[in-house]
């Protein structure tokens, strides 16, 4: 009896040893991500910036190509939507300093992301820098980043978009 309750405790104990423990978020991660339609021309360029962390407040910030109106909202992620967030960065190898760069692309939407955890600071070039397999590692990071703001945050800011584009031919 003895020897089967220690051969119990002995496959328990191993489990939690031989158990995969996920990464932790660290407290202070943080990610940015910086987007500009690229080489078109007014009204139709503009860039906007991405925040998330450190914490669970994110924000989103929108200028108009010519830099005359900029728009910025914040939005709150749950702890579940940032380790989601951390862990496929991880899962990606994506916090790492070589990247495998391709043909530049001429004239495309520009993509760049900075992430910063535990101390350390990663550049994620953008996506027209990138070899094609970098590229779409890549981008299922940036759909999930996406994700991550709501999408009345995506719909207002396509709205001011309009409204720039259509405020530019009215004044022509």
């Amino acid at each position: 009896m003895k020897l089967a309750q220690i051969s119990i405790l002995i496959l328990v104990l191993m489990a939690i040893v031989c158990a995969k423990s996920e990464p932790q978020k660290p407290a202070n991660f943080r990610l940015t991500l910086y987007w500009h339609s690229g080489t078109l021309p007014q009204p139709f360029n503009y860039p906007y910036t991405l925040q998330i962390g450190p914490g669970a407040g994110g924000d989103l910030t929108y200028r108009t190509g010519d830099n005359s109106r900029e728009w910025r909202t914040e939005f709150n992620l749950s702890e579940q939507r940032l380790n989601q967030l951390y862990f496929l960065l991880i899962e990606c190898d994506a916090l790492r300093s070589n990247w495998e760069t391709g043909d530049p692309i001429d004239g495309a939407a520009w993509t760049s992301i900075q992430v910063q955890a535990a101390g350390r600071e990663c550049h994620i070039p953008g996506l027209s820098e990138l070899s094609q397999s970098e590229r779409e590692l890549v981008e299922e990071i940036i759909r999930e980043i996406y994700g991550s703001v709501p999408a009345e945050i995506w719909q207002r800011m396509v709205v001011r978009q309009s409204q720039a584009e259509s405020g530019f031919f009215e004044g022509q």
